[in-house]
């Protein structure tokens, strides 16, 4: 279960990050950008949705850590990680662009996915 909590945790770092970072160095600027509407808050949107998913799998992965009971949400969001992964680092190739430094989320899912797989004795 340490490993599931240290998942959890894991995955509060990336919420954070996402939330309180992500809300000045992307939504800022997206509000702010001459994109036309309705597709300005159509993205607006999809960055909340993902705030929403993000704050889920910290939960899923902390009430898997602190309950069996609950294993079966904490293999939802590890399969999330683990398509996040996969999105993640096909974007990287498909746009040519560097995992480390223009498009880590999937590094980021990664981790979390070989964590929560470890964790999880899969």
């Amino acid at each position: 279960m340490i490993l599931l909590a240290a998942t959890a945790f894991l995955m509060a770092l990336i919420t954070a990050v996402h939330v309180f970072v992500g809300a000045r160095t992307d939504v800022v600027p997206l509000l702010s950008s001459d994109i036309p509407e309705p597709a300005r808050s159509t993205l607006y949107f999809c960055w909340h949705l993902v705030s929403i998913m993000l704050v889920a799998m910290t939960i899923a992965f902390a009430l898997a850590a602190a309950d069996d009971q609950y294993r079966l949400l904490g293999l939802a969001a590890t399969a999330l990680a683990a398509a996040f992964t996969l999105w993640g680092v096909l974007a990287a190739v498909v746009r040519r662009q560097s995992l480390i430094t223009k498009l880590p989320q999937g590094l980021m899912f990664a981790v979390v996915t070989a964590l929560a797989v470890v964790g999880l004795k899969l």
